[in-house]
């Protein structure tokens, strides 16, 4: 949402996105879907790696093959109203189901926009000969919450609810819920194509930005014990 033009002094809001990098012949060509509201609730996990049950004393628990798995959580809602206000023809006809479609792609091994789209126009006349899917890459998303927190992620699970249709029964409200797996680089031995490559650079920034943040948080710290020295 851009700064209102009668009050300079507000932040400028960054919208979150999710960012599905695909492979092609050409590169990495990545699908972007903006939220249309930012999560009001983002919800983060750790699940710590224990390597064994201690069985071998304190000294064995506290090795620990990977790091934590980490995890992320969040609803995002989706509204018509403001598409409607403006006499946008596909919403009047549709509702919110194309913003539904965009992030229910998110979750499919693809081949791009066109190529889906034209896998799907040829299976509807070649019957149900070729509905056997084939085996695919899963497309890795990068998820953006703000400019300083861009993570390498796979979407565990998803789940729409929609609250308010029109008169054809078409989504005009919608609320999602989306879980997210933190990819860490060990997870991803492979060949170093472009989308591997940004995910582990992503991952790496993510990790300076929590190091050097902790870093300052102790010199704030330092800093505070000064007064009751």
């Amino acid at each position: 949402m851009p700064t209102p033009p009668g009050n300079p002094s507000s932040p400028r809001l960054h919208p979150g996105a999710l960012i599905q990098l695909n492979r092609d012949v050409v590169g990495v060509i990545p699908h972007i879907t903006l939220f249309q509201y930012n999560p009001e609730t983002i919800t983060r996990g750790f699940q710590v790696n224990m390597p064994g049950d201690g069985s071998n004393g304190l000294e064995e628990r506290n090795r620990y093959t990977f790091p934590p798995t980490e995890s992320y959580s969040f609803k995002l809602e989706i509204d018509a109203t403001d598409d409607l206000e403006k006499g946008r023809a596909l919403t009047e006809r549709v509702g919110v189901s194309d913003r539904l479609a965009a992030l229910e792609r998110l979750v499919y091994s693809p081949k791009g926009i066109l190529g889906d789209f034209a896998d799907s126009f040829v299976s509807l006349f070649n019957g149900a000969t070729d509905d056997i899917p084939s085996r695919q890459t899963v497309p890795i998303v990068l998820l953006a919450l703000g400019r300083r927190r861009v993570l390498p992620v796979w979407i565990s699970s998803m789940s729409v609810t929609e609250t308010l249709h029109n008169a054809a029964l078409m989504p005009i409200h919608a609320e999602v819920q989306l879980d997210f797996q933190v990819i860490q680089p060990h997870e991803l031995r492979a060949k170093p194509y472009p989308d591997i490559v940004l995910a582990v650079a992503a991952y790496k920034l993510n990790a300076l930005e929590r190091d050097t943040l902790a870093l300052a948080h102790l010199a704030t710290v330092v800093s505070d014990l000064r007064d009751y020295v």
